[in-house]
């Protein structure tokens, strides 16, 4: 059973929140409002090591590109709870996320008892990411 989507926080736009520019490997230069998606979901007891093998054996690798994300990563943070982080190129593609994700959170529902929490959500205003950031990061 899933409940209901929990209360989503969006911040006001920052007056001097400018686009993020970056150079490609090709050497064109993009430009776009990286925007970020945390989510806390909390779990039925003792299931949190079993969901997350099996997000990790099942949609870590997919959701990215299902969801048109440019970095997912799931933290264990304790008493029963998850939180992700989801960055996405532009507001509207974590916009168009919405159905891809609402999926995946049935699924861990119905098999875990996975209820989402919280949702906070956002323009990234500051962001640098090093190369260990790029490496899969997965359950023992």
């Amino acid at each position: 059973m899933v409940a209901a989507a929990a209360a989503v926080r969006r911040p006001e736009r920052l007056s001097f929140l400018t686009h993020n520019r970056w150079q490609t490997n090709d050497g064109n230069l993009e430009e776009d409002d990286m925007y970020m998606a945390i989510r806390r979901y909390a779990a039925v007891a003792g299931t949190i090591e079993p969901m997350v093998k099996r997000v990790s054996g099942e949609f870590a690798d997919r959701i990215p590109a299902q969801v048109g994300a440019v970095l997912y990563a799931a933290v264990d943070t304790g008493d029963g709870t998850v939180t992700t982080v989801t960055v996405f190129p532009d507001e509207d593609t974590a916009r168009r996320s919405a159905e891809g994700v609402a999926l995946v959170q049935q699924s861990l529902g119905d098999e875990f008892g996975v209820v989402e929490r919280e949702v906070i959500e956002g323009p990234v205003v500051v962001s640098r990411a090093s190369e260990p950031v790029l490496r899969a990061v997965d359950p023992q």
